[in-house]
């Protein structure tokens, strides 16, 4: 019974961490779009309101 729960504890760890990657990723990711934006134009505004979106949508 303890080891299924510290399994159970490591999972829920390791997947709330997960999701902590993946959040930052796409800010970091958010960055280089900006950038790619302010340089070459309209063609990266979509895909920067998109990662934008997904960001505040997880607050």
């Amino acid at each position: 019974m303890v080891l299924a729960q510290i399994f159970i504890a490591l999972i829920t760890k390791f997947i709330r961490w997960t999701k902590v990657i993946k959040t930052r990723k796409t800010l970091y990711n958010l960055y280089h779009i900006l950038n790619h934006l302010n340089l070459f134009g309209s063609s990266y505004q979509h895909q920067a309101e998109q990662m934008m979106a997904s960001l505040l949508a997880e607050l």
